[in-house]
């Protein structure tokens, strides 16, 4: 039987030779990622993902007064990394659409940077296993 479990940190070392983890190293153990792995009978790791909880920072809204302007957008990012601060959070992500390139290069200019690949949402109960 194939059943999956979260791998406990001190057995970590398992997938440090596999992917990603060859290329990127293993996550922080600092209580933000869970890897998760599937074996079989034998113990043998046939599949792995990690999850990581992480701060969406995001539902952006500008007056039309004060765009183009940064004013009014730089101290609402200096009140969210004040927040972010005092909650020792050191990594957020945020969501513009295409349809924003003004908002996307306002982003980018206070330091975000685009990811890599095509995010994808799942909202949980609806998964389909």
């Amino acid at each position: 039987m194939i059943e999956g479990r979260v791998l406990e940190q001190f057995e970590w070392d398992r997938v440090k030779d596999r992917p990603p983890y060859d290329q990127t190293g293993l996550p922080a153990k600092d209580g933000h990622w869970e890897i998760i792995i599937v074996e079989d009978r034998t113990g043998e790791i046939l599949a792995s993902c990690a999850i990581f909880d992480t701060v969406h920072w995001d539902s952006w809204w500008i007056d039309p007064a004060h765009q183009g302007k940064a004013g009014a957008f730089r101290a609402l990012v200096a009140q969210g990394l004040d927040e972010l601060n005092a909650r020792q959070i050191v990594g957020v992500h945020t969501t513009v659409p295409d349809t924003r390139p003004d908002l996307q290069e306002l982003v980018e200019r206070f330091g975000f940077m685009p990811a890599p690949g095509k995010l994808f949402l799942l909202h949980v109960p609806d998964a389909k296993i």
